[in-house]
């Protein structure tokens, strides 16, 4: 992945690590993701996760990831970073250094691992 980082990006001249999965699942799997910067309430607080309150909108969390899936990483109690799991124990993320394919056992990203999550309309095609 080229794009640029750029906090709230939703586009190929630069995105953070959601905007990136929206590009991913719009440009490669044809599907349209509900962005969760276009939810953010006007009292929004940083304490609150808008993904984790609103997953069961368009997600399903498994415990066995797939090639799609979304790979949540703890940051901090409130800050999420999140990437796309490639398969062979590996996830696409996007990140200020840029696009990274990481190990998800990595020491850095293992302990801080939130989970593993489905888009809905994926895990019914493969049923």
């Amino acid at each position: 992945m080229t794009t640029p980082y750029i906090h709230g990006g939703r586009d190929f001249e630069g995105a953070d690590c959601y905007g990136a999965i929206i590009l991913w699942y719009r440009h490669r799997l044809g599907i349209e993701l509900w962005d969760l910067e276009a939810g953010y309430p006007a009292d929004w607080k940083q304490s609150k996760n808008l993904f984790i309150e609103n997953y069961y909108r368009q997600w399903l969390r498994v415990e066995r990831p797939k090639r799609h899936d979304i790979v949540l990483i703890r940051i901090t109690a409130e800050r999420l970073h999140a990437g796309i799991f490639m398969g062979q124990g590996k996830f696409l993320h996007l990140c200020q250094a840029g696009g990274v394919l990481s190990p998800v056992d990595d020491r850095r990203w293992k302990s801080r691992l939130e989970g593993f999550y489905r888009f809905k309309k994926l895990n019914e095609d493969h049923n």
